[in-house]
């Protein structure tokens, strides 16, 4: 059975193991905590993927989405993106953005087929502050 809920304290570090996993955490970061805004994917009551979202008006950012490797290709990155588009329509967002890197084709072709469009507008950069 699959479910999707938000993420709890005590998932943080199976969230944790399917970035490493992803190639999708930067050294230094703390990913212990995250926000209200932070979807898991549950099968079988293991968390199998998330997604977050940083809320504004008028759209939104998605940080994250990411499933776990062995599930890759079953259609749970769009369950979760479907989610996290209702909780973003109840909030009033009219669009959000994502960055997926390069040499992640998988990720970009999902993002393809799911309606993105590319904006052309640069790259992601990262400013550490810690």
């Amino acid at each position: 059975m699959i479910a999707i809920r938000p993420a709890l304290p005590d998932d943080a570090p199976r969230m944790l193991e399917i970035l490493q996993e992803n190639q999708q955490t930067l050294a230094g970061v703390d990913y212990t905590a995250w926000t209200a805004y932070t979807l898991v994917l549950v099968r079988e009551g293991i968390v199998e993927g998330l997604i977050q979202s940083l809320l504004g008006t008028p759209y939104a950012v998605v940080t994250e989405l990411a499933i776990s490797r062995v599930h890759h290709g079953k259609g749970y990155g769009i369950k979760l993106a479907n989610a996290m588009e209702l909780l973003l329509r109840t909030v009033g967002v009219s669009a959000y953005v994502t960055y997926a890197a390069t040499e992640h084709g998988e990720m970009r072709d999902m993002l393809t087929r799911y309606g993105f469009q590319e904006t052309g507008h640069g790259t992601g950069y990262v400013r550490r502050l810690a």
